[in-house]
């Protein structure tokens, strides 16, 4: 997913001004935590409260990132329609969002 400025907007930036990959490793070196949580736990959280608001698990599993070659979300030749991705996740997503009080920011999906 791309910000208005056409560049992804999950990453770090290191002292040459190149983009770090946003993963555990990264996170972990890059930000310093106020208390200790293990680093998935925003993962965690998410795919429990998809699961609850009854979000099919192979599409929680695609969301989350783990899909098989064929199944991209946004690829064109997915054999997972991008609409039907998108029905089964926004009603939940806006779920979470209002329950828990986050906001979207807007122009960001």
């Amino acid at each position: 997913m791309n910000s208005e400025y056409g560049v992804p907007f999950f990453f770090f930036l290191n002292e040459r001004y190149k983009a770090i990959k946003v993963g555990p490793i990264s996170l972990k070196k890059n930000v310093k935590w106020s208390y200790e949580l293990p680093q998935n736990t925003n993962r965690h959280f998410l795919r429990t409260k998809l699961r609850e608001y009854g979000v099919d698990g192979e599409v929680v599993d695609i969301f989350m990132g783990h899909w098989e070659i064929g199944q991209e979300p946004h690829n064109p030749f997915s054999t997972l329609s991008p609409q039907d991705y998108k029905s089964n996740l926004e009603e939940p997503l806006s779920k979470i969002l209002r329950n828990t009080g986050w906001k979207k920011i807007r122009g960001l999906g």
